[in-house]
């Protein structure tokens, strides 16, 4: 049976809509991607099936959003290529960012196994212990794990993300992550054939080699020996060898490229050896210092360690051909003995005194005068007291038209109350009556360690004489080399601060300006808006300008003659009394309080020795300013 149901044109519209929204809505759930990269406003609006993005395609057609980019569905045109935003960067949906999540405004970090383009993606709360490995955010070695999925090298080992067990020389955090077994910090690493090699890598840890009788790939993964079929084993007499570790117990490789053992006493000292009875020195030593043909030091600078060498020869020991295969004394007639006077020489050591400026030993005067930079073996051989090391200039002794830089030990000059008989008998102090001292402000000098302040110029004599004068605004007022120590004392304001600098700066501590109102020689000794008038620190902007003075001048003038003369005679005596303060604080006159350049004698005893430990206070904090 056939049912007609008549409906109104109205109604059928209505159906009609109702129909079509539908469809379009469920077209729409049907299209949606999981992870809604189409979220925002404009795509809930589109009724289109397709693919989500960044799922690949290969036309337009193909995308949800109606975009294929380089094969990837996009969210919208890009050149080259879109890409979701960082963490950090602002969005207004999940589906914008690399973490797939919009907090507030802002791109979040992606979680441990969240996807991400770089490592800046997986800096959760500031965190470093992850990076991006493959597009997911997972542990880098050595943190915490819970499973290996979490480790960017696939391995949780005991609670901790590890690299699989490497083999030997590679890099590693701890020793679960060698197949030896043992992570250290090596000194040397080795390539396949055995030759040493610098350790490289993003660690200072590398995996140490393997024992004999392990198995193996190649001659650098065996401590010692060669790998051979497989195993580390021990090498044989004649085996090629590229490294000394590669020969075994008392064998060398040496010059000669191949493993061999050298007979008893037949090395000299410096040569490479494997047993002390090899040495005709009778000691096998690693560490040595080794010297050059003109017995001159050469530290060891290599990459690699050292292998161990023959020592020097001791005095009585024979067999040394030049006295550089002596610790001590000269080579004579094949013997290490002493040098006696009138031998050549190029250090102390080889004599049985001193050896002479000109490289021949002698024997010094027993009196004790031997001047500044001698060469001496005692503080009693010195005038000064001091003997110390210095640098100094022989001739070789098998070559003495050629002369070469040592260092030896040679007389000093004398501290602060030791001998004298000129400055240049003195160290950072000056000699008067025999004796050395530190010469107090206002005495003559000649250089700045000669002061007990440290400065020496003449800006206080008008440029005459250079004398001892306390440190002006921002000098130094430091009384170490090193800057640490520092003395009030040193500075006109009587207050040295701790200088606010970077790295760069020289001295750390300098003197504070004076205040206004207190006693000053010359503006510099004054803060940067003041000047120095009448031995005080004024502020410009008080000083009174010539304009000024022209106006009053003039205005006594109109007022009467007799009132003209008076103030001609009070200039004039202003003028004298001027010129005569103005003198008294160019030599640093003292103020009404007592604080000048020139102070008391008692004030120049500056007991600098007794310097305070350094200021923790600076510039802007400081408040107890001198000279108020």
């Amino acid at each position: 049976m056939l049912t007609v149901i008549l409906l109104s044109q109205r109604s059928v519209w209505l159906a009609g809509a109702v129909a079509v929204t539908v469809v379009a809505l469920g077209s729409l759930a049907l299209a949606s991607p999981s992870n809604l990269a189409a979220d925002a406003p404009l795509f809930w609006l589109q009724a289109r099936a397709g693919s989500a993005v960044g799922q690949p395609c290969d036309s337009s057609s193909q995308c949800f959003t109606n975009y294929c980019q380089d094969f990837t569905c996009t969210a919208e045109p890009c050149h080259p290529v879109c890409h979701y935003a960082p963490a950090g960067d602002h969005c207004v949906a999940n589906a914008q960012c690399t973490a797939q999540k919009c907090t507030h405004g802002r791109c979040a970090y992606s979680p441990i196994g969240g996807y991400c383009d770089n490592y800046w993606d997986c800096l959760s709360d500031g965190q470093t212990s992850a990076d991006c490995f493959s597009n997911k955010c997972k542990y880098k070695p050595g943190n915490a794990c819970k499973s290996a999925d979490e480790c960017g090298t696939g391995f949780c080992i005991g609670g901790i993300c590890s690299r699989p067990p490497q083999p030997p020389n590679a890099v590693c955090s701890r020793d679960s992550e060698c197949i030896s077994k043992s992570c250290q910090n090596l000194p040397s690493c080795y390539s396949q054939n055995g030759t040493e090699i610098e350790c490289v890598g993003d660690s200072y840890t590398h995996c140490t080699r393997f024992p004999l009788g392990s198995k193996c790939q190649h001659n650098g993964d065996c401590a010692e020996g060669f790998c051979r079929s497989g195993t580390c084993v021990a090498s044989k007499s004649g085996d090629p060898c590229v490294a000394e570790s590669q020969c075994v117990g008392i064998s060398i490789c040496g010059t000669s490229g191949k493993c061999h053992t050298p007979r008893n006493h037949s090395l000299f000292p410096q040569q490479t050896c494997g047993a002390d009875q090899q040495c005709y020195s009778n000691k096998c030593v690693s560490k040595l210092d080794v010297t050059d043909i003109k017995d001159i030091t050469l530290p060891y600078f290599g990459r690699f360690p050292e292998p161990t060498r023959c020592d020097y020869l001791g005095l009585g020991q024979s067999k040394c051909r030049t006295y550089v295969d002596c610790s001590e004394g000269i080579c004579k007639h094949g013997t290490c003995e002493l040098g006696a006077d009138g031998d050549r020489c190029l250090y102390n050591a080889h004599c049985k005194n001193v050896c002479g400026s000109d490289g021949l030993c002698y024997s010094p005067p027993s009196d004790g005068s031997l001047a500044l930079n001698q060469p001496c073996t005692t503080g009693s051989q010195c005038f000064s007291g001091v003997c110390d090391t210095d640098d100094l200039v022989r001739p070789l002794p098998y070559t003495p038209s050629e002369t070469v830089h040592i260092i030896d030990s040679a007389c000093y000059p004398s501290a602060v109350g030791g001998k004298c008989s000129q400055d240049s008998d003195c160290s950072r102090s000056a000699c008067q009556h025999g004796a050395c001292v530190l010469l107090q402000v206002g005495q003559t000098c000649s250089r700045g360690l000669q002061c007990a302040t440290g400065i020496c110029d003449s800006k206080t004599t008008g440029g005459k004489t250079a004398v001892c004068r306390l440190g002006a605004t921002h000098e130094s007022c430091a009384t170490k080399d090193d800057g640490e120590g520092y003395s009030d004392a040193i500075c006109q304001s009587r207050s040295c601060v701790l200088r606010e600098c970077d790295y760069e700066c020289g001295t750390e501590y300098w003197c504070a300006p004076v205040r206004t109102g207190g006693a000053c020689r010359f503006s510099a000794d004054c803060d940067a808006g003041a000047s120095c008038v009448g031995a005080k620190c004024a502020s410009k902007s008080s000083t009174p300008t010539p304009s000024t003075s022209t106006k009053s001048t003039a205005s006594s003038t109109k007022a009467s003659s007799a009132t003209s003369k008076t103030a001609a005679a009070a200039a004039a005596a202003a003028k004298a009394r001027g010129a005569r303060v103005g003198l008294e604080g160019e030599l640093g006159a003292s103020d009404a309080d007592g604080h000048g350049a020139l102070v008391a004698s008692t004030e120049q005893r500056l007991s600098l020795s007794a310097s305070k430990s350094p200021k923790t206070h600076s510039m802007r904090t400081r408040t107890s300013w001198a000279g108020a």
